[in-house]
């Protein structure tokens, strides 16, 4: 995995100042860009890459030496020049890109900039001399990339001169009173990229990406604090807790999924991370917010869930949930153990006993051998027949499903019908 570092040059003649990063002072320079390369790309290597995209005026101007000139009436050396003094080990390659006066022209700019960078590469973008359209063509660039060259961003930049004041104004500043800072503009680019995993964890249900992400942003947090940090460590409970929230829907753990919607909604309390910066707390409300519908309690949780399944285009999950849910509410009823096999087994053949009236002579085992516990399902159907008959009529489209339609198929869209049907059917009697 190289990295790059990716630059616009301009035209203009700037002034040498100190610039600032992270608390990191730069020497007196004057090219911004010789300010990061040597606060960040000092220790690159021969397979790592400087790029800097030129407009011909760019390149006549900043890149060569001697357009302009000092007040000894000197050459300027150009930003070329001083890249060499660094002795930096990492390629230098300038690219000439067009000035983007029409949409062709951004177009062109997009793909060329797109050219430098390769498939895994770990990408600095410093956005301080791009003119125009560029700083918003750049974020689309590198999200671009992220998805289909598989990037990592590690820094965004723009070094900040103008908040020195008028360039007239800074010439007559003391050498070491001019110290612009560069304004990190990662975080931006993180808010994004969390903005669309979270969108597509609404969305889909999926949770991989935004679990993604909670880990690589604590993971150096951690390993700098010893693991003591404890916003990085709640974000990682929370990263945890969400990704198994999804994959107990995803297959169907009943008995862990309102165990597990619980610790997640307190896990997403906004108050347990302090330090967050502003926009992300609005992130983790609406996680939060979708969340709310579960209360813990498991048959309640357990028809949520299947409504969570239809949300999300889960409806094998969902059939599955829903039936099971049922027959959880009719076990808990008699007074038995929703968790064990034999009285999930028998409240499941005694609603199919009361929906075909089987006489007791002809029932079979199991029921034949616990009468009593049946009986006892039996007349709680008596007053609820319209969930043993919900129970019955799920196992059509469950079994269609789970034998992938190799018996007794129905149209895809049929199934999700059902599944909304049922649980329209069930919310009076679970709700």
């Amino acid at each position: 995995m190289a990295r790059v570092y990716l630059s616009f040059l301009g035209t203009n003649d700037y002034v040498e100042c100190h610039y600032v990063l992270s608390g990191q002072v730069s020497p007196l320079v004057r090219f911004v860009q010789e300010a990061i390369v040597g606060l960040r790309c000092a220790d690159w290597s021969k397979e790592d890459r400087l790029v800097f995209f030129l407009t011909t005026d760019a390149a006549r101007h900043n890149w060569e030496d001697g357009h302009f000139i000092d007040l000894q009436g000197r050459p300027k050396p150009g930003l070329r020049s001083r890249l060499q003094a660094l002795k930096v080990a990492s390629a230098i390659k300038p690219v000439m890109i067009v000035e983007g006066k029409n949409e062709a022209d951004i177009w062109q700019v997009f793909n060329t900039v797109l050219q430098e960078i390769k498939p895994h590469d770990q990408v600095i973008f410093d956005i301080t001399h791009a003119f125009r359209s560029i700083p918003l063509l750049a974020m689309v660039i590198l999200g671009y990339a992220q998805v289909i060259k598989n990037i990592k961003i590690d820094g965004i930049y723009y070094g900040a001169f103008e908040v020195l004041g008028p360039v007239q104004v800074v010439r007559q500043m003391p050498a070491g009173e001019r110290q612009a800072p560069i304004f990190d503009l990662t975080p931006f680019s993180a808010l994004l990229d969390w903005t669309m995993a979270i969108d597509r964890f609404l969305g889909t249900g999926d949770a991989r990406r935004v679990c993604e992400l909670a880990q690589s942003t604590v993971r150096p947090i951690l390993k700098e604090t010893k693991g003591q940090d404890q916003e990085a460590q709640a974000i990682r409970r929370m990263a945890g807790l969400l990704e198994n929230f999804t994959k107990n829907l995803r297959t169907c753990r009943g008995r862990e999924i309102s165990r597990n919607a619980a610790a997640l909604q307190q896990a997403l309390n906004v108050s347990a991370y302090p330090d967050l910066l502003p926009p992300f707390k609005p992130l983790l409300y609406q996680l939060s917010k979708r969340m709310q519908g579960f209360r813990g309690e498991p048959v309640r949780d357990g028809l949520q869930a299947a409504r969570w399944c239809l949300e999300h285009n889960l409806i094998q999950q969902g059939l599955t949930i829903l039936q099971e849910t049922l027959i959880t509410h009719v076990v808990t009823q008699g007074g038995f153990d929703p968790g064990d096999k034999k009285y999930r087994d028998l409240a499941s053949q005694a609603a199919n006993i009361f929906c075909n009236h089987i006489e007791p002579a002809a029932w079979l085992p199991p029921a034949a051998n616990h009468r009593d516990i049946v009986q006892k399902h039996l007349d709680f159907f008596q007053e609820h027949a319209e969930l043993a008959k919900i129970y019955r009529n799920l196992s059509q489209p469950r079994n269609d499903i789970n034998h992938a339609g190799y018996v007794q198929p129905r149209p895809a869209e049929d199934l999700a019908k059902d599944l909304a049907d049922f649980i329209s059917q069930v919310e009076p009697w679970l709700a």
